[in-house]
């Protein structure tokens, strides 16, 4: 049996064992021997390993996120090797195996454009697989175990959720207001934000964060892996589109191809675009909608 097979178990260390002390050595010298990833909660730890570690339900979540991908679809996703906490800390540190292949946006532009389309080739299938798994309730938003979500780019560095229909998701990235609120053709940022979340939808299971940096793959094309699954669930099917076109610093040729790897929902990216902007949703009791009248 595979790491990625066995039951999630995080392993409770004390500050002074031995393994909480290697741990500590390991990421001292991968802070300065190593480059960084993404994040400063994120970087190698040796040859063959990696540690991202932050919050405790963010850690476990994407852990088992990783787990249910692995499980469900044939997409290349991080092994995990471990999951450890250090007692009296408030995070986890999640061990995996170092990926194969470079950051895609370190060699996209390299690329020639037989190989560009390779990549998009299989991102689409990938992608694919996980828009075809069935959610539990038609409109769930919600984690991959059905509990609360981590969408720091778009809501916040709160969590959020779980909601049992898109209506009540909606109404909380509306900041609590109702549809009809939104209803007032004289406000221009207010009718694509009505008209989006008047439509019906269906949930899918998301990425949320589908980034060339976070893709690793070969100069030939082929995907090693996907990474970074903390803000992945159950969401509308536009949110994976939309989402996508948040990443900062992305080429424009791979920007006018996420479309054909999740699906086109320009009129949602341009609802998003303004709630994103003019409405903040609700969460520690503040309201804050720009131009309210």
């Amino acid at each position: 049996m595979t790491p990625q097979a066995t039951l999630l178990h995080i392993q409770t260390v004390s500050p002074q064992s031995t393994r909480a002390r290697w741990l500590k050595l390991q990421l001292y010298l991968g802070r300065r021997v190593f480059d960084r990833h993404t994040t400063t909660q994120a970087l190698r730890l040796g040859l063959g390993t990696h540690v991202k570690f932050t919050g405790m339900k963010i850690i476990e979540q994407e852990a088992r996120t990783i787990q249910f991908v692995a499980a469900h679809t044939t997409i290349p996703v991080p092994v995990i090797r471990q999951i450890i906490r250090v007692e009296n800390e408030q995070r986890l540190y999640l061990i995996m195996d170092h990926a194969r292949g470079q950051p895609l946006d370190k060699i996209w532009q390299e690329m020639s454009a037989s190989t560009q389309s390779r990549v998009i080739d299989q991102l689409r299938g990938y992608i694919g697989q996980l828009r075809a798994l069935t959610p539990p309730t038609p409109e769930l938003v919600a984690s991959s175990t059905g509990g609360q979500l981590w969408e720091p780019s778009r809501i916040g560095l709160q969590l959020f959720g779980p909601f049992e229909n898109h209506e009540k998701f909606h109404t909380f990235l509306r900041a609590g207001h109702p549809l009809a609120a939104f209803d007032r053709p004289d406000i221009e940022y207010m009718r694509p934000i009505h008209h989006i979340h008047s439509l019906k939808y269906v949930s899918k299971f998301t990425h949320g964060d589908l980034a060339p940096r976070n893709i690793m793959c070969k100069r030939d094309g082929t995907i090693t892996c996907i990474l970074d699954w903390e803000t992945s669930g159950w969401f509308p099917e536009y949110w994976e589109y939309t989402k996508a076109h948040y990443a900062p610093r992305c080429d424009q040729n791979w920007v006018d191809q996420i479309g054909s790897i999740t699906g086109e929902f320009p009129e949602q990216l341009t609802g998003e675009r303004q709630a994103q902007v003019h409405v903040e949703p609700i969460d520690l009791g503040t309201i804050q909608i720009s131009a309210w009248p």
